[in-house]
């Protein structure tokens, strides 16, 4: 009778003690911030820091987003346009040319994305993460300046101008509202650079 009550007493202790210690730490809180065109959440760890950020908007008209996301787990923000519904540009994945402009001055970065195809019952989508091109022998820290340079860009921006191309498919030009994202990011900027 005591070794049965050990038997189910120690698995009933772990289940409470993974609740107690290990969970907490990763089931964020949300919380939600709006600023003229952006919507961010903010993901806190068990302590009140703040450790994830996502920003986004939409295209105006269009099933089309672009969103920064940042995290202390993460050396590099990510940067995405996800394409949803008539917009989506591929069934597959393929490597994309991208080309950013921000009110109409071209950034000098060389940028890349890889169209990840999304096919579930919940969702139908393309999500694209821009990636800045590494350069032959350049440092990682190096590509970090890079991508902080492009998000102080945009802060300092009101339109951000993203052409999708690839040799096989139609180039893709969406252009997304930048007012809100300085409001956002400044206060958080910890977690992205």
């Amino acid at each position: 009778m005591i070794k049965l009550s050990q038997g189910i007493v120690k698995p009933f202790l772990s289940v409470i003690f993974c609740s107690l210690f290990i969970l907490p730490g990763l089931v964020s809180s949300a919380e939600s911030q709006v600023a003229q065109d952006y919507h961010m959440s903010i993901y806190k760890d068990v302590q009140g820091s703040t450790d994830a950020i996502e920003l986004f908007t939409k295209a105006e008209d269009k099933r089309v987003f672009f969103g920064v996301t940042c995290s202390l787990q993460s050396a590099m923000p990510l940067i995405q346009v996800i394409l949803f519904d008539d917009e989506i540009m591929s069934e597959t994945p393929k490597l994309l040319s991208i080309k950013i402009e921000i009110d109409g001055k071209a950034l000098a970065e060389e940028l890349q994305g890889i169209i990840n195809v999304v096919d579930n019952t919940e969702e139908l989508s393309n999500k694209i993460r821009l990636e800045i091109v590494t350069k032959r022998g350049g440092s990682f820290q190096a590509l970090q300046e890079a991508y902080k340079a492009m998000l102080i860009t945009m802060q300092q921006g009101e339109a951000l101008k993203v052409t999708l191309s690839h040799r096989t498919l139609e180039a893709k030009e969406i252009t997304f509202s930048l007012k809100g994202l300085k409001q956002l990011l400044q206060s958080n900027q910890a977690v992205c650079y």
